[in-house]
């Protein structure tokens, strides 16, 4: 197995690469309209305050289907960096990102739902279907079971269902941890070891999202 920061090195890079669809999306995007990104922008203030009063299964899947909506472009050229991590409001803005830009504005929106920091997990795996790193967002449901959210489906399924995964490392804001093949997890730290994870928590500053300790 490789070492540990050889795991964390592999898992803040590269990580922009990770949908079928994305040789087939254009090169170069056009400015976004102000009008655009303030509806995009709109319709998740609306889906938060919404999903306030509604169950745990329905405020997953909304979520899950409301950020999928948007379309997959790499880093490279939505930002013109190897791997950016994008706050939701940047990512909305944009209407586009990769992979882990759809995880993050998963969790963000869950965390500001009121979900619990130590049920979710933002996940780096490996998918063996597309042959390269990817993030997925999984979260503990109501009877102690994970459910994976990820931008490749709309259909939310254990972590162990899903044989397409490769599981390495996952983390929140509490702390890292490595994961075995069936998710078990071995704690390694603090989140604070990765880079974009810190500088993402710094330009997405909302109350209630992140632990006061941080």
């Amino acid at each position: 197995m490789k070492s540990i920061a050889a795991v964390l090195a592999a898992g803040v890079i590269g990580l922009s690469s990770a949908a079928v669809s994305a040789s087939s999306l254009p090169a170069n995007l056009p400015p976004p309209s102000a009008g655009i990104t303030d509806q995009r922008l709109d319709a998740w203030e609306q889906l938060v305050a919404r999903l306030r009063s509604a169950s745990d299964d329905d405020r997953l899947r909304e979520v899950n289907n409301f950020f999928n909506s948007l379309r997959f472009l790499s880093d490279q050229k939505v930002w013109g960096q190897e791997d950016y991590w994008a706050s939701p409001s940047e990512f909305l803005n944009r209407g586009t990102g990769d992979c882990e830009d759809y995880a993050i504005a998963k969790y963000i929106s869950l965390r500001r739902l009121g979900v619990d920091d130590s049920r979710l997990r933002l996940a780096y795996v490996r998918s063996l279907t597309l042959r390269q790193a990817h993030m997925v967002l999984l979260v503990e449901t109501g009877d102690g079971e994970q459910v994976v959210l990820d931008n490749l489906t709309s259909a939310m399924q254990s972590p162990q269902r899903r044989g397409d995964l490769e599981p390495v490392y996952s983390f929140n804001s509490s702390g890292l941890w490595l994961l075995d093949q069936q998710y078990h997890e071995q704690h390694i730290g603090q989140a604070s070891r990765l880079s974009h994870w810190v500088s993402l928590q710094e330009k997405s500053r909302n109350p209630g999202i992140w632990p006061s300790s941080r």
